[in-house]
């Protein structure tokens, strides 16, 4: 049986290589004369499309004079500034701008000041006029023209001021979050970062109400990134939670901020809703498709209207940002305006973020021909280390790092990583780890060669082995169902059939990580082995629901069904009819969407949902 089915198999892929050949588009490999031969002959430069230098300076005078102060990448006309507060009225929180300032002067320049005074806000809000003090936060929306690429750009921040007896002063301020994380049956994370380092604490309230609270204090160390645990949690409770940012270890001043509320994981037995989207990179349009590198646009609604329909955690497969960039900085604040944009439902529900191959940092190169290629960056500062630094991510178990040709990749903390929730095991892989890319490719083998990493979608052996043995625990544990998730798809429907899991039926074990059908067959034993209900993927641009089973693939005795989900901003992709699985897609579509999950006990149902809240899908699954 072994041997027939062994046979089986490579006469299948046999035929799917020969069908997928002609995908290769020839036009774009280059002449073999004009290809480099080593390193040396590629010429490194630099990739950075910010507009700000760094993130404004925010001065506040005693009269309550507000100054930002910023440098810009290239001379810029006058750029403008809107301010305003949150709408405290508002469940998702969304700041109301009320006042717009220009800046004074007519020639492109790169040093600018927008002066603002507070006490317009003061006097066109809300408060009580017994309190001799008064305090809050600021939101303020710069708008710049970026005469490189002849569009605007777009800035948003805050601080919090505190005002006494006609003084003003500048106090820490919560600058991203807090957001609720890792929420289990009896516990969860909170995690915010503020714009100085501050003592943190959280409070929690029973039922969301104010009083009275259960203070758990943070470590007594002052941090930007704070993030604190808290336990003794009921199942399926709600509580209220509040966190407080102090100046210093004994400082009296504080910062609070709103009271949030979060809801713990239900039992095994109650039913529960989550979420899987991807790939919310800015598209054409302009505006805010491209808000800081995130297609704000589209990738806010989305999560708006998950939390609204009762998603109780989301799943984001990767391709936050725009990515493919060499500057840290510019790395930096794309990953914060995507915390910005996700904060009004992270401050409710965990978002479990996932890398994809646009949160990319590395350094980029040129041949004589000029195509270009990039690698993940070494050393302390990569994409990996940097992605884990933003997000609280489950941490506590995750693959070593992989090591090809006596080199050792970054860490995988942070981006592969896995959770229980309900009777459901959920795991996030990083099939974009190590990534060395080339545009457009020179062949299949020279990028890797040349320029060592991995192959994009390409599973290396140490997170291969941590998923056999993550799944092996799953199922030691009881768990009912069981989700894979990540960006790179096993079998993909549009654009991409040329890389992911599949590289047009790539099986050549003599070129670096050339044996993909191989490393996908390895993949789909365990997704096979453990019964994993359903395979979430992003990276097409498209929504696509396919059933694989032992008609498709010989190794699936059980089948399992395919969700990519990448409709959460990007741009559409078209469909690849010519995969050879093609018949076995049972939906399709190029529309922005999301898929809610409703997992009831043995049984799990979607709903694939449209910008406009429309279902046009719906299945449950085998």
């Amino acid at each position: 049986m072994e041997k027939s089915l062994s046979v089986f198999r490579s006469l299948f892929l046999s035929v799917a290589i020969l069908l997928t050949s002609s995908l290769t588009v020839s036009s774009q490999t280059p002449s073999k004369a004009a290809l480099p031969k080593s390193l040396a002959d590629l010429q490194p430069y630099k990739r950075d499309d910010r507009i700000l230098k760094a993130v404004p300076t925010v001065e506040i005078k005693v009269n309550g004079g507000v100054n930002l102060t910023f440098e810009t990448m290239t001379p810029t006309p006058p750029p403008r500034a809107f301010f305003g507060q949150i709408n405290p009225d508002l469940k998702l929180e969304a700041p109301f701008f009320q006042f717009e300032v220009r800046e004074s002067g007519k020639k492109p320049a790169i040093s600018h000041r927008l002066s603002f005074d507070l006490k317009k806000l003061e006097n066109a809000g809300e408060r009580s006029e017994d309190s001799p003090a008064h305090e809050g936060d600021v939101y303020f929306r710069l708008e710049i023209f970026d005469s490189r690429s002849g569009r605007m750009r777009y800035f948003e921040s805050r601080f919090h001021y505190f005002g006494q007896a006609g003084r003003y002063e500048k106090r820490t301020t919560i600058l991203y979050g807090p957001f609720v994380d890792q929420v289990t049956d009896h516990s969860a994370v909170i995690f915010w970062t503020t714009d100085r380092p501050s003592r943190g604490v959280v409070q929690l309230f029973l039922d969301a109400s104010p009083a009275p609270p259960r203070k758990i204090s943070g470590e007594p160390v002052l941090e930007r990134d704070h993030k604190i645990k808290i336990t003794g949690l009921n199942p399926g409770s709600v509580y209220g939670y509040q966190v407080l940012a102090f100046d210093g270890i004994d400082a009296k001043s504080e910062t609070a901020s709103r009271i949030y509320s979060l809801r713990s994981a239900p039992e095994k037995s109650q039913q529960f809703h989550f979420v899987f989207m991807s790939d919310g990179r800015p598209s054409p349009g302009g505006a805010f498709n491209d808000f800081g590198g995130v297609n704000a646009r589209v990738t806010q609604p989305l999560l708006n209207d998950s939390y609204r329909r009762g998603a109780e955690f989301i799943l984001f497969g990767g391709d936050l940002t725009a990515g493919y960039t060499s500057s840290a900085e510019n790395f930096d604040l794309m990953l914060n305006a995507w915390k910005l944009i996700s904060e009004p439902v992270g401050h409710l529900i965990p978002i479990y973020e996932g890398m994809g191959n646009h949160e990319s940092l590395g350094d980029f190169f040129h041949d004589a021909a000029k195509n270009s290629y990039n690698r993940d960056k070494t050393g302390n500062v990569n994409a990996e280390t940097e992605f884990a630094r933003h997000f609280a991510n489950p941490e506590d178990d995750y693959p070593s790092p992989e090591v090809r040709d006596g080199v050792t990749g970054p860490s995988y903390r942070g981006t592969v990583y896995s959770f229980d929730y309900g009777n459901s095991h959920f795991v996030m892989l990083n099939t974009d780890y190590w990534f060395t890319h080339a545009s457009p490719l020179p062949d299949r083998a020279l990028p890797w060669k040349l320029l060592g990493g991995n192959r994009n979608g390409y599973i290396m052996e140490n997170q291969m082995n941590w998923l056999a043995k993550d799944l092996a625990d799953a199922r030691k544990r009881g768990v009912e169902h069981i989700f894979v998730c990540g960006q790179d798809m096993a079998f993909p429907t549009s654009s991409h059939s040329a890389d992911a899991m599949w590289w047009n039926g790539l099986n050549d074990s003599s070129i670096p990580l050339g044996d993909v059908v191989a490393m996908r067959d390895r993949f789909m034993k365990l997704i096979n082995d453990y019964g994993v209900t359903a395979m979430l993927f992003g990276h097409e641009h498209t929504y696509s629901r396919t059933i694989i089973d032992h008609s498709i693939d010989p190794l699936m005795q059980h089948p399992v069904t395919q969700i990519i989900s990448g409709g959460a901003g990007a741009p559409f992709y078209p469909r690849d009819i010519k995969v050879p699985w093609n018949s076995a897609v049972k939906k399709y579509a190029r529309i922005h969407h999301y898929v809610l999950f409703t997992v009831d006990g043995a049984n799990v149902t979607l709903s694939a949902i449209d910008l406009d809240g429309n279902v046009f899908d719906t299945a449950t699954l085998p």
